[in-house]
């Protein structure tokens, strides 16, 4: 076998072992609360924007798109080598520049708020708006809920709109 021919084949072999690692059905499922009330923080996989999101499982019933972290909905949803974490970073605490406000998912609370960011390193739980932090980590309504946000601290003043 000539060299050519082992690349090729090389090549072939690798694309069929990626392509192997099929994004089960269940992760292309809408997050599902269930009918029961109770309240449990899970993430499921959003295949439209490609990123697991947070959201509130009631405790039974809905489907099996439902993690208990974004690094178990990535690696099940999204098989890759090396999935990228974005909503569950943990707050950067080191300081070197002057703040600029930001919005972050904070897992406790299940929604993003708003903080200074002076970071040195900042990382990809770090939103420039309080819809792209709700877009891309909530299942929740992300413009419904900036508005309720943005009332609350500015009394309704629109003319400072900083939650959008």
């Amino acid at each position: 076998m000539n060299f050519v021919s082992a690349v090729c084949l090389l090549l072939a072999a690798s694309c069929f072992c990626v392509a192997g690692k099929r994004t089960p059905d269940y992760c292309k499922k809408p997050a599902e609360t269930g009918p029961c009330k109770a309240s449990f923080p899970k993430w499921a996989y959003d295949p439209k924007t490609g990123f697991c999101k947070y959201f509130t499982y009631g405790g039974c019933g809905g489907n099996e798109n439902k993690f208990d972290s974004e690094k178990d909905c990535l690696s099940t949803c999204f098989p890759r080598s090396n999935p990228q974490l974005t909503c569950s970073w943990p707050r950067s605490r080191k300081r070197c520049g002057l703040p600029t406000r930001r919005w972050r998912l904070d897992e406790t609370y299940g929604v993003c708020v708003q903080f200074l960011d002076g970071s040195c390193a900042r990382n990809r739980n770090s939103f420039s708006s309080c819809r792209k932090c709700m877009g891309t980590c909530t299942h929740f309504d992300a413009v419904a809920y900036c508005k309720l946000v943005r009332n609350r601290t500015l009394g309704g003043n629109t003319a400072t709109n900083r939650a959008e």
